[in-house]
């Protein structure tokens, strides 16, 4: 049995190695999150739950930021701050979010040299996570039902 030639090794190694590179590149470059604003765009404070946060008594003009892994939507939950006399008007909705979903791709050889013979096969299967959005949503007083 000859020894693996250090040429096809290092190719080989040179490979795989900027693969390994374009991967952290990609996962850096590209956002994991998704955020949603919701500005309180009524006369009166309220109360505004997004996902399993609570944002107590947002003032007029005031907003809520919300921020968690990708996701397509978000449950949202706002009622008039007790206290001010609205009655039971609320808003129970789930709000879109611009969103990419995790895609898995293949790519790059490795080859294996024995006795001069080179056997490659395809390596290097990657999983790009979602790709989150970000979205503001202004509550108006026509809103509640």
């Amino acid at each position: 049995m000859k020894p693996l030639k250090s040429k096809a090794l290092s190719k080989v190694l040179i490979a795989a190695g900027a693969l390994i590179v374009l991967n952290v590149i990609t996962v850096l470059l590209g956002e994991t999150i998704s955020r949603l604003t919701v500005v309180n765009k009524t006369s009166n404070f309220l109360h505004i739950t997004i996902g399993d946060q609570i944002y107590p008594y947002v003032a007029p003009e005031g907003y809520a930021v919300f921020e968690t892994r990708a996701t397509p939507s978000l449950k949202v939950h706002v009622v008039f701050s007790p206290g001010q006399a609205m009655g039971d008007k609320m808003i129970d909705t789930t709000v879109t979010i611009p969103y990419t979903p995790p895609a898995t791709t293949t790519e790059g050889y490795a080859c294996n040299c024995r006795d001069d013979d080179f056997d490659c096969s395809t390596v290097n299967q990657s999983t790009t996570p979602g790709q989150g959005g970000s979205k503001v949503w202004e509550i108006k007083p026509t809103d509640f039902h």
